[in-house]
């Protein structure tokens, strides 16, 4: 299984090769999907932090 980079995109595209163990593939699934979530994660607290900040004090409201 090898992964490489859509062009235009940060999305990650799996090529399966036939050949390889399905333990490997399993484990290699898992690192694609995980390296998926933490591109997600990264992405979204870019977009998230300010918004938080921002609204901090009104949610201190009374």
């Amino acid at each position: 299984m090898t992964r490489s980079i859509d062009p235009g995109t940060d999305i990650p595209r799996i090529v399966v090769s036939p050949d390889a163990p399905p333990v490997e593939l399993f484990f290699d699934l898992l690192r694609t999907i995980q390296q998926m979530i933490a591109l997600a994660i990264r992405k979204q607290l870019v977009v998230l932090v300010p918004a938080r900040v921002a609204t901090l004090p009104e949610m201190n409201r009374p």
